[in-house]
């Protein structure tokens, strides 16, 4: 399987999380600056169109939302900076179409993303009938554990096994 991850601002895919993914398949992590890449949605949409899932975290986590959606791809979120969408270069918007699987995983101890706004303007962007899991954790902060990341992903692959 060939799944893309997307790091979050000033960030990079850490050797345990590659860790981690490495037993599902094979690993895209290109390493972005998110405050000067004008055409990022574009370029990920034309680059990687033959991913099976998109995996994101915080940044990465907000152009994952919609990059799923354009490729319909499923995808794996981890606390999504849904409040910073008006800072993306280009305006993108939720497919109404998109009806591939969705695992949102946020922390409610995130003191960089508001977990409650992200959860609002989660909802706002769904479809009704959207396929998502949507995970909390009560003592989870904007930097996630090891274990949970874990945990998430295994979870994930798992029902992508029972989807298909």
């Amino acid at each position: 399987m060939k799944i893309l991850y997307l790091h979050g601002l000033d960030s990079h895919l850490q050797d345990d999380r590659r860790a981690v993914l490495l037993p599902y398949g094979e690993i895209f992590a290109p390493t972005i600056d998110y405050r000067n890449c004008p055409h990022l949605f574009q370029e990920l949409r034309e680059t990687y169109t033959d991913v099976e899932a998109i995996i994101g975290s915080s940044a990465g986590g907000l152009v994952a939302f919609y990059l799923a959606q354009n490729l319909l791809k499923p995808c794996l979120l981890f606390n999504p900076a849904f409040t910073y969408k008006q800072e993306l270069p280009q305006n993108v918007q939720a497919n109404p179409h998109y009806a591939a699987y969705m695992q949102v995983v946020i922390g409610l101890q995130d003191k960089v993303i508001t977990p409650w706004e992200s959860l609002w303007l989660l909802k706002e962007e769904l479809r009704e009938r959207q396929p998502v899991e949507i995970h909390l954790y009560n003592t989870m902060a904007h930097s996630y554990p090891i274990k949970i990341f874990e945990k998430e992903v295994k979870k994930f692959f798992k029902q992508l096994t029972v989807n298909n």
